[in-house]
């Protein structure tokens, strides 16, 4: 994890709405947001100045495409910072196009995930970042929502769960991983916000449709409040999932740790076209 200098914010514009009122994509590329100079729009364009990204531009990356709902493939909600959801909004899912081969990427690290087979392309979206202390430790009692368990599990006799506290996951709800049935529980993600990136796993499902949810592990990381009742951005962190790369569930505990995640994770965001270090 790198932090940076931020870059400063473009010039304000009175008549752009709320970022939380807005889609966080262009219907397609190059048409432009809010009706502002640069096709994405006004209020979020300086959420895209991460040099992380390094050949990933999110502007002109393909769009997963849905049949039933065309070019915006999934619906989801987004809270506002305060676990209190908002009007739904559109969060739409782009295809990363890798530089290199995941399975090749992944060569050297078959000793932590795997001999691993059918990768697919890196999936980005940009959403909210609500905080979840589910799992082992004392935070989940602390959590108005908490709970002893995740969906990823260490083991089998008896399982075991990782600790929010110290263990990076995100939070994916069951739509997203319907619509999405390439990306499975344990698959490495990269986290981007404000100059910052770490790496997580797919570790819990959430009930519903909200899109947007990372462990206290995570959100330390990158600088974001931390406490599971009212912590959390409404909107801004960047997720780039690579599906098909990851640990499985039930995982193995010796394997599936965070000093791994960090270096799997590093090595396909860098596969990918981002830039895991500056």
């Amino acid at each position: 994890m790198t932090q940076i200098p931020s870059s400063p914010p473009p010039a304000s514009n009175p008549a752009a709405p709320k970022p939380q009122d807005v889609p966080y994509w262009a219907p397609s590329p190059g048409v432009p947001l809010n009706g502002g100079p640069d096709p994405r729009d006004p209020v979020n364009e300086a959420l895209w100045r991460n040099p992380h990204f390094g050949s990933i531009d999110p502007l002109h990356l393909p769009l997963v495409t849905d049949p039933k709902r065309g070019n915006r493939s999934t619906y989801f909600k987004l809270n506002d910072g305060t676990n209190a959801p908002t009007a739904p909004v559109t969060v739409c899912v782009r295809q990363v196009q890798p530089g290199l081969d995941y399975a090749k990427v992944l060569g050297p690290f078959v000793a932590q995930v795997g001999s691993k087979s059918g990768l697919h392309h890196a999936k980005l979206v940009q959403a909210a970042a609500m905080i979840c202390a589910d799992g082992s430790g004392p935070l989940a009692k602390k959590d108005k929502t908490g709970a002893p368990q995740t969906a990823l599990a260490f083991g089998t006799q008896p399982a075991t769960y990782p600790d929010p506290s110290q263990f990076p996951y995100v939070v994916l709800p069951q739509a997203f991983y319907r619509t999405h049935s390439d990306v499975k529980q344990g698959d490495l993600v990269a986290v981007l916000y404000k100059g910052r990136v770490t790496y997580a796993v797919a570790g819990d499902q959430g009930d519903g449709n909200h899109f947007g949810e990372v462990s206290v592990k995570v959100a330390r990381e990158l600088a974001i409040p931390s406490d599971p009742n009212n912590g959390g951005v409404p909107n801004g962190v960047t997720y780039v999932f690579f599906p098909g790369s990851g640990f499985g569930n039930p995982a193995d505990p010796a394997k599936c740790t965070p000093a791994n995640i960090a270096a799997v994770g590093a090595a396909l965001f860098a596969a990918a076209g981002g830039k895991p270090t500056l």
